[in-house]
């Protein structure tokens, strides 16, 4: 739309079409016309009498004559109303993509602060369970070692109890803790009755047993974690502890495929190996791989002698298939005619 100077002079232009900016516009129309330059606005904001907002890209260009003095000025205006409207649902959506986000970070941190702290319950001081006994027990430590009571700890052979003294008197266990007069008791579970904390236990000594022995051992096989849990545990934590740290050594395997355990074999106690107490001073790898594969031939031996050199039966007593007794043969020298009747 063009507009002759004597055509606008004196009236208001702005007012005509956009009362909402006439000042603003106005004084534009003047710089234009003072300036003789082009003047753009962009998304200029319009209400409607029925107030609905509109958004304008608009320019004020100058019209000279020959001369070169301003004969007009041409108003060119761009509706760009859904242009801007996608650009403020967008950055609407980011606002509130960002405060989601925002949301969801705090949300994660309590979930991580909530996981830190159940962390911390399955593994309290060297006493390791998730058992709801294993749970009272430590709230009731955290309460007593913060005073000078006397404790009365009870618990089965093999339970922990002198994990718990210390735990208590942070080590500094007095001699007659066990013999005073008894105020505060703890009794510890056996590890039957806290059967839901094998598994746990169980991972936890096979991490500690490959580090001592530079193993890798990733966990046990389904058969062994059921026997685990079907067996009685007379000698509780002690007694799984023992039983892990012989199965690591003797496995070849990423898994744990065979144990033994003492009601196993109780008909033949010659066949259970000595006690890993006993280990000598071991300097280096080598030794120590020299040391298990002794422990393992003598084991071998035992069995093959027991069974009489029958290798279906030696497979089907220690779990083991076919294939891997003939490799253990070929690998201990060991030979069928070894163990026949004479």
């Amino acid at each position: 739309m063009a507009y002759v100077f004597n055509d606008v002079e004196g009236t208001s232009y702005l007012k005509l079409l956009l009362k909402s900016k006439e000042k603003e516009l106005a004084k534009n129309l003047n710089n234009v016309i003072k300036t003789k330059k082009t003047f753009n606005i962009r998304e200029l904001r319009i209400t409607s009498p029925d107030n609905v907002t509109h958004f304008f890209d608009k320019s004020c260009v100058p019209i000279f004559d020959k001369d070169g003095s301003i004969h007009g000025v041409l108003s060119i205006s761009k509706n760009v109303t859904k242009r801007v409207n996608k650009e403020i649902q967008y950055q609407q959506s980011q606002k509130m993509l960002e405060d989601l986000t925002h949301e969801l970070n705090i949300k994660n941190d309590k979930i991580r602060r909530l996981q830190t702290t159940l962390g911390e319950r399955y593994r309290f001081h060297n006493l390791i369970g998730k058992n709801y006994m294993m749970q009272n027990i430590y709230n009731l430590i955290d309460r007593v070692s913060q005073t000078d009571s006397t404790i009365l700890i009870t618990g089965e052979t093999g339970t922990g109890k002198e994990l718990v003294a210390r735990a208590i008197h942070y080590n500094s266990l007095r001699k007659d803790l066990f013999y005073r007069l008894n105020i505060i008791s703890i009794r510890l579970p056996s590890l039957k009755e806290r059967a839901d904390d094998i598994s746990l236990l169980v991972n936890h000594f096979i991490e500690k047993f490959n580090n001592r022995f530079k193993k890798n051992i990733s966990g046990t096989s389904p058969r062994v974690l059921r026997k685990f849990m079907s067996y009685s545990w007379p000698g509780n934590i002690r007694e799984l502890e023992g039983v892990i740290e012989k199965a690591v050594l003797l496995e070849e395997y990423d898994t744990i495929e065979n144990i033994e355990l003492l009601t196993d074999h109780s008909e033949n106690p010659n066949l259970l190996l000595s006690p890993l107490n006993s280990v000598p001073d071991i300097s280096s790898y080598d030794a120590m791989q020299e040391y298990l594969d002794n422990i393992e031939k003598e084991y071998f031996i035992k069995v093959f002698k027991k069974h009489k050199g029958k290798i279906s039966d030696v497979a089907e007593f220690t779990g083991l298939n076919g294939r891997t007794i003939l490799n253990k043969m070929k690998k201990f020298s060991i030979k069928k005619s070894m163990f026949k009747d004479r």
